[in-house]
């Protein structure tokens, strides 16, 4: 793209957004346009040979409700419909589909204007619905912020729509929560109908803010349809609603509707905006149950006022938040509440055995088996293993489903070589997975690896273990290579959320994104990873917890700052960042001289550890609203506060005074950050979301050196990584950044210069914002020693030499693994998407 167009672009959607669209709307109001200027009549009859014309055989449809955008009128004995088209500009004529009848996203409606004669009869004609019928709920695919362009967009389209008509159980339909095409050009729509025209299962589209970037809203017209409407499902009214341009011809339509349709029967709304927490109360005035929306491309879901909310990411894509992409398959219930859980994409039969590891020597006795198996269009229905030795079947088991992806069980094995089968059976018949060589050792054998118990010896309080978030260890982890002490299941979908260490305890930050998952905070055992307590939340807990002195800090995603006794996990006070659900908090919260400082650019609180109470609470950013998702999260030192977030139409990294919040200086940070700063020393670092890695006077702002990282200069790759720093005196030293598109690099700290490169293999998940591309993100790294241990989406943790960037060790999970590694005494903690907390120890000393 263009640089200028780029610009200009990224101008107007960020404009456009904040206003609500408003502007757009002044320009091109909706009765400038031509529209039909007569009433408008018809038929409604049942197409039972489902040939488009009513056939004499063929009755009519009575009670049936039609419209024209305005008026909602139920149609006669006949079938016969008659609407006033009050002010002559209707656009469409649109029926309302009922659960009876075969629903379709494409022939529901008619598009008028005015060579349209007077008189002329636009006739519906609705097919029996036969096995589709459904009563009692529904289950149904939610996919939002496609952004379809080019051919190549379609291409991942139409394998993803795949994945979803294939799924088991089928649902009853599709709806795509807006920003169908990024810049609602011909050629943009051209290759999302081309995509989805195809669709077996009834596909309903939403009007999003992308399809007007350069407008008009006729051309939606053209190649999707109307802005809003309704359709029934399992005896629930469904309104799809036009958020972006609203209007009070939609609000008439809306109140018409709800008093034609809405009675006795639960509601459910589809919208591309996340609604406010006003809308939601609105909303629940009007009895609805439920909405579904998109746009920041990030996951959220709470009930608010009684009505619950459910953001979902994008389809093709990785969200802002690095949710991977993929749907949302709900199980609507018959109140018009729902279940949810996200469906990964792109998933052909994955497999991968965690445990016992390829070419892992293990000690005879209980062995520990670990699969992470999975299959976006076919649930896995089981997973089994069998042992083989000398030709013959020595034993064989089933494993354990315990998250999304993770199936777990054991086997008593004595010293000898033998052939572990896994095989993952689908819900349809699909088989896959792998066979291994084993290598049953003698406990007593002088090289027998086997796994040592962990021994933790020292604190890591805070994410990236001190309060500048500085990620070093100075002490090393011992010989390599690592063996995997114990894997625990967490109860929830950890993905940047990293372990911290503090008197004993393991602390970890959960949330569901997955079926049976909870929100929340819960502590483990060090040693033998039991799970010690849990406190549950009602939003997910998206980044590290804080220790300070038995407090345990978590922040929520709404906005609730939480401080948990840190033994017990007993709530001991809270703090609200304006309210309990408004923000989009993906922050973790620090820890520093008796205080936790925690929020968003919007809200930045300094609080008593052990109290609560507030010492200050500013505006850190220079815009007092909440916009788009990062995990960036206050770091402090020398006095100082540097807090990091999105903001592409103000400055992106804020510094302020730690005494009473007041302001230093500000940097633009190429109009964002997803990840956190890092001060060290007179120091801070930082990264942008286009993998520019700077470095400042902490005092001052002043330009100490910049480092363009990564393959894409200039085209964000949205790096996540906080910065790791190793100083060696004065200000020399090694920092250890990623880029956003799977580089880890080692750069000098006085010159920026770059010693090494390590570049990460394709990930499992894509989850790269705005790339539908398999370039993996990175975790945060930890320097241990002489050593640096990270994360990748690739589905391994690494750990390179700090000088050279030379693999030393890896470990393949088989998915992201985004959680920053934490290490204490012999023993390395990490935890990943397949929802477990990981232990690997050293099998010698240092």
């Amino acid at each position: 793209m263009d640089s200028f167009l780029r610009r200009i672009r990224t101008l107007f959607l960020i404009y456009f957004a904040l206003s609500g669209g408003s502007a757009w709307a002044q320009e091109t109001p909706a009765d400038t346009v031509p529209r039909y200027p007569f009433p408008i009549q018809g038929t409604v009859f049942l197409d039972r040979n489902a040939n488009g014309i009513k056939d004499h055989t063929e009755p009519g449809m009575e009670g049936v409700a039609v419209s024209d955008g305005y008026d909602v009128v139920l149609t006669d004995a006949s079938g016969t419909y008659l609407l006033p088209n009050r002010g002559k500009n209707a656009a469409f004529v649109f029926v309302h589909q009922p659960d009876s009848v075969k629903q379709s996203g494409k022939t529901f409606f008619h598009i008028l204007n005015r060579k349209k004669d007077a008189g002329e009869r636009f006739d519906f004609d609705l097919q029996p619905a036969g096995a589709q019928a459904r009563r009692n709920g529904v289950r149904f695919v939610q996919l939002s912020d496609s952004h379809i362009r080019n051919p190549s967009d379609r291409a991942y389209m139409k394998t993803a729509l795949k994945e979803i008509y294939d799924t088991e159980p089928a649902v009853d339909f599709v709806v795509a929560t807006g920003d169908l095409v990024d810049w609602g050009v011909d050629v943009h729509y051209q290759n999302y109908v081309a995509a989805t025209q195809d669709a077996p299962i009834p596909y309903f589209n939403v009007f999003g803010n992308h399809e007007l970037v350069f407008g008009p809203v006729e051309r939606y017209h053209h190649y999707i349809g109307p802005e809003y409407y309704s359709f029934e499902r399992g005896g629930i009214l469904f309104l799809v609603l036009d958020c972006v341009t609203p209007s009070a011809r939609q609000d008439a339509w809306l109140a018409h509707t709800l008093g034609a349709l809405g009675r006795g029967r639960p509601v459910v709304i589809f919208q591309h905006f996340p609604p406010t927490l006003e809308e939601l109360e609105r909303f629940d005035s009007l009895g609805v149950a439920s909405v579904f929306s998109g746009h920041w491309h990030s996951e959220k879901e709470m009930i608010h006022a009684g009505v619950q909310s459910v953001n979902s990411p994008p389809f093709i894509m990785g969200g802002i938040d690095a949710s991977p992409a993929g749907f949302k398959i709900v199980e609507m219930k018959p109140d018009g509440k729902a279940e949810t859980s996200w469906r990964y994409g792109f998933q052909d039969r994955a497999y991968t055995l965690v445990s016992p590891a390829a070419d892992a020597r293990v000690v005879a006795g209980e062995i520990p088996i670990l699969v992470n198996a999975y299959d976006t269009a076919e649930e896995i229905e089981g997973v089994t293993w069998e042992i083989h030795s000398g030709g013959q079947t020595a034993g064989r088991g089933r494993l354990k489903k315990e998250s999304a992806t993770a199936w777990t069980g054991s086997v008593n094995l004595e010293t000898g070589v033998y052939s572990l089968q896994i095989t993952v059976t689908g819900i349809k018949g699909s088989l896959w997975g792998g066979v291994q060589k084993l290598r049953i050792q003698d406990p007593i054998s002088p090289d027998a690896a086997s796994s040592v118990q962990p021994a933790p010896e020292g604190d890591w309080p805070v994410f990236m273990g001190n309060a500048g978030r500085e990620g070093y260890h100075a002490e090393p982890i011992g010989g390599l290579p690592l063996q995997l002490a114990w894997s625990r299941d967490t109860g929830g979908d950890p993905d940047f959320s990293s372990p911290i260490l503090a008197d004993g305890l393991l602390y970890l930050s959960l949330k569901k994104r997955t079926a049976g998952r909870v929100n929340g905070v819960a502590a483990f055992d060090p040693v033998t990873g039991e799970k010690r307590w849990q406190y549950e939340t009602e939003l997910a807990v998206n980044h590290t917890p804080a220790y300070w002195n038995g407090t345990l800090c978590i922040a929520e995603m709404g906005g609730r700052i939480i401080g948990l006794d840190a033994a017990s996990g007993k709530k001991k006070w809270e703090h609200r960042l304006i309210d309990e659900h408004g923000r989009y908090n993906y922050s973790a919260p620090v820890a520093d001289a008796g205080f936790f400082y925690a929020g968003v650019m919007r809200r930045m609180a300094k609080l008593d550890a052990e109290s609560g109470r507030l010492a200050w609470e500013t505006q850190a950013g220079t815009s007092d609203n909440d916009w788009i998702s990062s995990y960036g999260s206050p770091a402090v030192g020398n006095g100082y506060l540097a807090m990091s977030g999105m903001y592409f139409m103000g400055d992106a990294l804020a510094v302020l005074r730690t005494s009473d919040g007041s302001p230093v200086w500000r940097h633009r940070a190429d109009n964002g950050m997803l990840s956190s700063p890092t001060i060290s020393g007179d120091v801070v670092l930082f990264t942008s979301f286009k993998s520019v890695l700077y470095a400042r006077n902490i005092h001052n702002g002043d330009s100490i050196w910049d480092r363009q990282l990564g393959e894409d200069a200039g085209d964000g790759t949205w790096s996540a990584t906080t910065p790791a720093v190793k100083r060696s005196g004065g200000n020399d030293g090694l920092v250890v950044a990623g880029s956003g598109d799977g580089y880890m690099y080692g750069i000098d700290l006085a010159s920026g210069t770059i010693q090494w490169v390590h570049q990460s293999g394709p990930a499992v998940f894509k989850m790269s914002p705005y790339r539908r591309d398999d370039r993996p993100l990175l975790s945060s790294p930890l320097i241990a020693g002489e050593q640096v241990f990270f994360g990748s989406a690739d589905g391994h943790l690494y750990c390179l030499d700090l000088h050279s960037g030379q693999v030393l060790w890896s470990y393949d999970i088989g998915v992201p693994v985004l959680s920053t590694p934490l290490i204490s005494g012999n023993t390395l903690y990490v935890a990943a998407y397949d929802g477990r907390l990981y232990a690997f120890t050293a099998a010698s000393a240092p």
